[in-house]
């Protein structure tokens, strides 16, 4: 169902695979990303866990992670979170939104701190955000609330703090999580104003984001200054983000099934000696097929 942390800063968990109707597994596929010296990732290994989700007749249930090993997993717009255990958090399913509303997206950072989602209807979308705590979040509170265009993009800005949104008419903007939310523009370019993916590192120091479905931007935060682009080897559009956990690695999904990852540690190297950004445009990335 997509790219997740793993439990640790080597690796990161490629699909979820919900399993027969009636059943209470959840089965993940891990592999871990060796050393950029080899050539391919080792071959994916199952690992079962016994869980409380959500019974229902949805063919997948998709999750979040935070990177201590807590998850939530979702059918339709009924949450349910798990410890690092895969012990249940919340002893029912919460449900999210009206049933007017359609759940399309949605995250928990890496830290735990910031929760949010998109809720739809035919005509409009709002994204909620909620503040974590050491265990899940309290969802029964009132969260910050913020009407967007119905084509919106979002990921966690991995501070504890905020979300980022990407869309046509506003271009790449800051939410903040807090009574009342707050706002603001990081960039209106015509190269953020695009509904193509965007993922915030997990230190949240970088983000990245798809331009013209096949070349990634770096941008450094707080700030938004670009300082790297990577432009992809494949044909078929980059559908989705996600790093490694300690950021050395960048992975995009093609829309034809290719994984690419990027090793990012020379770059970081580069900033880290020169104390500011690039640009730095040379990486190229690892091509694994589907």
């Amino acid at each position: 169902d997509g790219i997740l942390p793993g439990p640790g800063p080597d690796s990161m968990t490629l699909s979820l695979i919900r399993p027969p109707r009636g059943h209470d597994q959840v089965r993940t596929l891990q592999v871990s990303l060796l050393p950029l010296s080899q050539e391919h990732l080792q071959a994916p290994e199952p690992i079962e866990a016994m869980a409380s989700i959500i019974p229902g007749d949805a063919d997948t249930a998709p999750l979040v992670a935070t990177d201590d090993g807590r998850l939530a997993v979702r059918v339709d717009r009924q949450l349910q979170f798990l410890d690092a255990g895969r012990r249940a958090i919340n002893p029912a399913p919460i449900e999210i939104g009206s049933s007017l509303e359609r759940l399309t997206d949605w995250f928990w950072d890496s830290r735990g701190t910031v929760f949010g989602v998109v809720l739809k209807t035919d005509s409009q979308a709002r994204l909620l955000l909620w503040p974590g705590s050491s265990t899940a979040p309290d969802l029964t509170r009132a969260p910050s609330e913020f009407q967007v265009p119905l084509h919106t993009r979002v990921t966690a800005a991995h501070d504890g703090r905020h979300a980022f949104t990407r869309n046509l008419p506003e271009g790449l903007m800051i939410r903040g999580v807090g009574a009342p939310g707050t706002s603001r523009v990081l960039d209106a370019s015509a190269e953020a104003k695009q509904e193509r993916p965007l993922a915030a590192s997990h230190d949240g120091h970088f983000l990245a984001l798809v331009v013209d479905s096949h070349r990634i931007q770096l941008l450094a935060l707080p700030s938004g200054q670009r300082f790297a682009e990577f432009q992809s080897p494949r044909l078929a559009p980059i559908q989705q983000l996600d790093w490694r956990p300690d950021g050395l690695q960048l992975a995009g999904v093609t829309e034809d099934g290719f994984v690419l990852v990027w090793n990012l540690q020379p770059l970081l190297e580069m900033l880290d000696a020169n104390h500011q950004a690039g640009p730095f445009l040379s990486l190229s990335p690892k091509v694994l097929p589907p």
